[in-house]
């Protein structure tokens, strides 16, 4: 029996992970959350997940009692310095957005892959006018200057490395070619059997990240008058509470009462109910991100936009997904037509093919077992 300690943060994508590993046969997983207050607020199966007050009281827990296995959840600081115990147990990086993607006008972005402009206009002009004095600059030059410090001692003990989407690991292997390649996605088992969306609400991003770009989109979409239905925008997610308060003014001023910013986590239930009545939704960032919601959108029959000149836009367009862009389909006629029976069930073959459950579970317990056969080899 293999021992596998995850270091996690409190997210909600934590319980997918559960139920996925759990599939993985002669292993033991423990889930292993840093928090000072002890409190568990986004992971759902609180039962599996042991708690530390800092840090370093769960770094010595893994050296202590030598794991088989660590696997990374995001590239987090806590987790740089669980990566960084000695020993020659295999450590496995499941990345997301914000461990590969920095905009090219932050400082210290050496050992992050991919490096380009992610804000649009508005937002960047938002951004920058908050950005502060000199204290406030110079805290981040040292934060960002010392995470980008520890990402470039701690990425070389790293084995094994998980994209979210597969275009994504031949990229970075360019720039760190002793990473292999560990599949793994947390899809949910329930995911692909949503019903058909029976609305004709615009959803707009994700969350609050400035990623999503939503001043850019918002006057967009008000400049290209769209036709009547209610415009939804998750905010309570991930951002800061003045870009949210932001939002939601822009919002309220070019909607009015057609403009729904959420802005506290509601109940799945009510919260599916509310994307189903979603037949379009805008992702307006331009990097990865929010794959799992344009799976889900994908498969009830929302029509999904993003911006052409994304490798998010060229990766579904190019693996046969009825998807559209930004510049040429965000107007008032294309978001007054939803997308077809025949081209949803077109997406909805294609997702099946690509990201299935079953096929996941498959693909985890093969990246597995390759981790494991090479601490054999290894130790």
């Amino acid at each position: 029996m293999k021992t596998v300690y995850h270091v996690i943060l409190d997210e909600k994508f934590i319980d997918n992970a559960i139920a996925l590993f759990d599939r993985v046969p002669d292993t033991v997983n423990e889930y292993l959350l840093a928090s000072k207050s002890g409190a568990i607020s986004l992971i759902r199966q609180k039962e599996r997940v042991r708690v530390f007050s800092s840090h370093l009281k769960r770094c010595a827990y893994i050296k202590k009692n030598k794991p088989d296995a660590v696997i990374l959840h995001s590239l987090s600081v806590g987790a740089m310095l669980a990566a960084l115990i000695p020993g020659k147990r295999p450590v496995v990086w499941i990345s997301w957005g914000q461990d590969l993607y920095k905009d090219s006008g932050e400082p210290h972005i050496a050992s992050y892959p991919f490096t380009h402009p992610l804000f649009l206009e508005e937002t960047r002009a938002w951004k920058n006018a908050g950005r502060g004095g000199f204290v406030p600059r110079a805290k981040k030059w040292l934060v960002t200057g010392l995470k980008d410090f520890l990402r470039a001692r701690v990425i070389p003990r790293i084995g094994y490395l998980s994209t979210c989407l597969p275009y994504e690991f031949p990229l970075i292997q360019k720039k760190y070619p002793h990473l292999r390649q560990f599949l793994f996605d947390y899809i949910d088992d329930t995911a692909f059997s949503l019903d058909r969306t029976d609305g004709k609400n615009v959803i707009v991003g994700n969350s609050a990240s400035l990623n999503c770009n939503h001043l850019d989109v918002l006057s967009l979409m008000a400049e290209r008058e769209i036709p009547e239905g209610k415009v939804i925008v998750p905010l309570s997610y991930a951002g800061s509470k003045k870009y949210r308060q932001a939002v939601t003014a822009r919002g309220k001023e070019l909607f009015g009462e057609r403009f729904v910013p959420l802005d506290s986590f509601m109940p799945i239930e009510e919260y599916t109910r509310l994307i189903r009545s979603c037949a379009f939704a805008v992702m307006g960032f331009l990097r990865q991100q929010a794959t799992k919601n344009i799976q889900l959108f994908l498969y009830q029959g929302t029509k999904v936009f993003f911006y052409k000149d994304t490798e998010i836009y060229r990766f579904f367009r190019d693996s046969g997904y009825r998807v559209f862009t930004i510049e040429d389909d965000l107007t008032r006629e294309g978001l007054g037509s939803p997308l077809g029976d025949a081209e949803t069930a077109q997406n909805r073959a294609l997702l099946e093919r690509d990201f299935s459950f079953a096929k996941n579970v498959e693909n985890l317990i093969l990246s597995m077992n390759t981790v494991f056969e090479g601490t054999a080899r290894h130790g």
